[in-house]
């Protein structure tokens, strides 16, 4: 415990707060192993120290840009990330009790002082530096402000509109096609590395006790617990908020939980950590080789071989175009609706993409990067669509 000197029997709340007397000055500190520049505060909340690092934006930027996009990453690419970064950053500013920005994906990952030890960071601080003060604004009914820019790992080929993902519009939070995503997997196979391809093409497999162990570990941390007995089928539904679109991106908005007790459902982002997936841009394959069952969308269910003109995912490929009976696969239906029941002995996840999908893709900015794509030229079209109609402009704030 902090203790007051004047009172030493009552305990000191604080805040301690300790700032550099010359702005010019480096003045790092250490804590937990870690180096940070600037100030910080030390108080007491909850009966625990609450450690807070007061930093300037720019400083604090040289803390993120690397750890968020990878140091080797194009400049353009890094300088992408510098605004959006700086425009995120500074959106939230003051919208925190006790400090505006946490230190991992929640917000952005900080790495303080420490991450401009990393190697190769310089190329990460030059790009901070050389947008020095620039932010991404949005006009919108005759207001301009500062976007909060999100970004996410890879978007597996296309974002999404803001309010399938989470509840609000946002109009420079359009879902745009973002065919460079797969540079993940050229960059993987140039340096070896799976971790790269994984971020744009993945698989993830259960097995029917494994989907109910998940089921109970969810449970343990939830307010609304999915109580469906045994599992026996799982039904994808692909809504938009309004309920009658699509998402743009085929992202899955609404998993559907049969078991021998009745149903549950499981929303958005939530599905992510229901199954521990990279994004919700997936799809199901079983691995039996039964016909399955199918819903046209219009409540009626039935067996494939009565069943003409629909896409089907089999064993080897992502999608086909076959009606092909001899080999595993489940139906997709018109409406973005996917069934598939529990006679499989297992379940794979084949997915797209990593993250939630929303704003600027990682992986998309380095693709365009590659490409020449300039910064301006990237952030306007992850939070603008390319429209070019002058609503967002990148500006010193």
């Amino acid at each position: 415990d902090l203790v007051n000197s004047k009172q030493d029997n009552i305990p000191y709340s604080g805040p301690l707060i300790a700032l550099p007397s010359d702005k010019s000055d480096k003045n790092v500190f250490s804590f937990q192993n870690r180096q940070y520049r600037d100030g910080i505060t030390i108080s007491i909340d909850n009966r625990r120290l609450l450690t807070v690092n007061h930093v300037g934006i720019e400083h604090y930027l040289y803390g993120v840009v690397g750890r968020e996009m990878g140091n080797d990453a194009p400049e353009e690419a890094l300088k992408a990330q510098a605004v959006a970064s700086r425009s995120y950053a500074l959106a939230l500013q003051g919208s925190g009790l006790k400090y505006d920005l946490g230190v991992n994906t929640s917000t952005q990952v900080y790495g303080g002082y420490s991450a401009e030890m990393d190697f190769g960071a310089e190329r990460a601080i030059q790009a901070v530096d050389e947008t020095r003060g620039e932010v991404i604004y949005y006009k919108d009914n005759g207001n301009k402000k500062i976007v909060q820019a999100f970004f996410h790992s890879n978007a597996g080929g296309y974002t999404e509109d803001s309010e399938n993902v989470w509840n609000e519009s946002l109009p420079y939070l359009r879902g745009v096609p973002s065919p460079d995503d797969d540079y993940a997997e050229k960059y993987g196979e140039m340096i070896g590395q799976k971790w790269a391809s994984e971020s744009y093409r993945w698989e993830k497999t259960f097995s029917l006790a494994e989907i109910e162990e998940a089921i109970k570990k969810y449970n343990e941390g939830s307010s609304s617990p999915i109580n469906i007995g045994g599992f026996q089928e799982i039904i994808l539904h692909r809504e938009g908020r309004d309920a009658k679109s699509k998402t743009v991106s085929g992202r899955v908005t609404r998993v559907e939980l049969v078991g021998t007790k009745g149903k549950a459902n499981v929303y958005r982002d939530n599905i992510r950590t229901l199954f521990g997936l990279k994004s919700t841009k997936f799809d199901v394959i079983g691995s039996t080789s039964k016909i399955i069952v199918i819903e046209n969308g219009l409540g009626e269910r039935r067996r494939l071989e009565e069943t003409t003109g629909l896409k089907i995912i089999g064993a080897g490929d992502y999608l086909v175009d076959s009606n092909d009976i001899n080999e595993p696969f489940q139906a997709i239906t018109h409406n973005g609706k996917t069934v598939l029941t529990g006679r499989s002995e297992k379940i794979t996840f084949k997915g797209f993409g990593y993250g939630h999908g929303i704003g600027m893709s990682q992986w998309g900015a380095q693709g365009m990067a590659v490409k020449g794509a300039s910064y301006r030229e990237i952030i306007e079209h992850y939070y603008n669509q390319d429209k070019k109609d002058g609503k967002l402009t990148v500006e010193s704030y």
